[in-house]
């Protein structure tokens, strides 16, 4: 079955169809000839035609779930987000066990900001099928992306185990134990992610920003300068090293980074002259 998979503003902001198999079970022959043409028009991009093959394989088959199921999702690909969640909920009421319809429509939910609905949805799902690693972390992209940081740090919490190694989760899960003052546990969570993803600049770049928080400052400089050696022109790196170097009593070395990024990101300059002449770190900046 398709899937739609939404990604926050803290990751990436898409809808891009997963799989193009669609269950053809007792469904009559116009049906199938439908849905065959229905695909092969997504397959060239053709969402527009491939909607209206879903329509005419309606009319011969009606009661087919996984068919409302693909027409939501093409009509996401469309844009046309009322109708595909109309086209999931009728999926839904004539399969109220169709997992895969609960989480396209989690997944519209979220990229319409339907935020207390989407959370519903996704989380029947998981009733549904607790493994479904997918809607797991759809779900946690929501509270990362409605600031429900509580909540996300016990969701990340819930999906890890059961997930492969990902970057992007851990980073988040980094990030949410960091906005939650788990301040350890964030340094923790994530030295063990920059261990498996050792080039990744945001994840080297947040392991700073929890260890500035902690106190730890020739350590947060170190890993930050880890970052640079990376990205040299990385902007909230070099915010994020000349904070750690300002706390850590180094204010020629701050005022070095102010430098650079005055010629580079006027706003963030703007923020860090702020900070080092207020004498105190107000913030850290993450990706």
């Amino acid at each position: 079955m398709k899937q739609i998979k939404f990604t926050t503003m803290w990751l990436f902001v898409a809808a891009i169809l997963l799989c193009a198999v669609l269950s053809v079970e007792a469904q009559d022959g116009d049906a199938k000839k439908f849905v065959l043409q229905a695909l092969q028009q997504e397959n060239a991009g053709n969402y527009a035609e491939a909607v209206s093959f879903y329509l005419r394989a309606l009319e011969s088959a009606p009661n087919q779930a996984s068919i409302y199921n693909n027409l939501g999702a093409d009509y996401v690909q469309l844009k046309q987000y009322d109708e595909a969640i109309s086209a999931l909920q009728k999926s839904i009421a004539i399969n109220a066990k169709y997992e895969k319809s609960y989480y396209n429509l989690g997944v519209v939910y979220s990229l319409t900001n339907r935020t207390a609905e989407a959370i519903t949805v996704l989380q029947k799902v998981i009733v549904l099928n607790p493994q479904y690693v997918k809607a797991r972390t759809q779900l946690c992209e929501v509270f990362m992306a409605s600031e429900q940081m509580e909540e996300a740090v016990g969701c990340y919490r819930e999906l890890l185990p059961r997930a492969a190694p990902d970057y992007q989760s851990r980073s988040n899960y980094g990030m949410a134990l960091t906005r939650t003052r788990r301040l350890k546990e964030a340094v923790a969570v994530l030295e063990e992610t920059v261990r498996l993803f050792p080039n990744h600049v945001e994840m080297i770049n947040n392991l700073g920003t929890a260890l500035t928080q902690l106190g730890r400052y020739q350590e947060a400089i170190s890993v930050l300068n880890q970052a640079l050696k990376i990205a040299p022109r990385d902007e909230t790196a070099r915010y994020n090293l000349a904070l750690a170097q300002f706390a850590g009593k180094d204010k020629p070395a701050a005022l070095a980074q102010y430098a650079f990024l005055k010629n580079s990101n006027a706003a963030l300059a703007g923020q860090l002259y702020k900070i080092i002449y207020a004498n105190k770190v107000i913030f850290a900046a993450t990706k």
